[in-house]
């Protein structure tokens, strides 16, 4: 989240809050289910070609990293690595 502008800082911020708040995201344009092989992988549109891919753990929604997005659909790769920090997670509770 560091690598982003202060723009999009506060864009990201604000649909946390957002979720926080309600417990979900109702605009599918800036929050969307990507599924992967666990079925548990979000996406966050932050600006037109910036995604920020999180999963759920109770109540608690993590952050697995962001990307710059070249091509129309999300990266099968991208979903992967995001899946990898989830798993890495669950794995040693941090």
């Amino acid at each position: 989240m560091q690598n982003l502008d202060r723009l999009d800082q506060a864009k990201l911020a604000k649909s946390f809050t957002v979720m926080a708040q309600t417990g979900r995201i109702f605009n599918q344009e800036r929050f969307r289910k990507l599924g992967g092989r666990t079925g548990r992988i979000f996406e966050f549109k932050v600006h037109p070609k910036v995604r920020v891919l999180c999963f759920q753990q109770g109540k608690t929604w993590f952050l697995t990293h962001g990307y710059d997005k070249e091509t129309g659909n999300t990266p099968p790769k991208e979903i992967d690595r995001a899946e990898d920090i989830m798993q890495e997670h669950l794995s040693t509770g941090r």
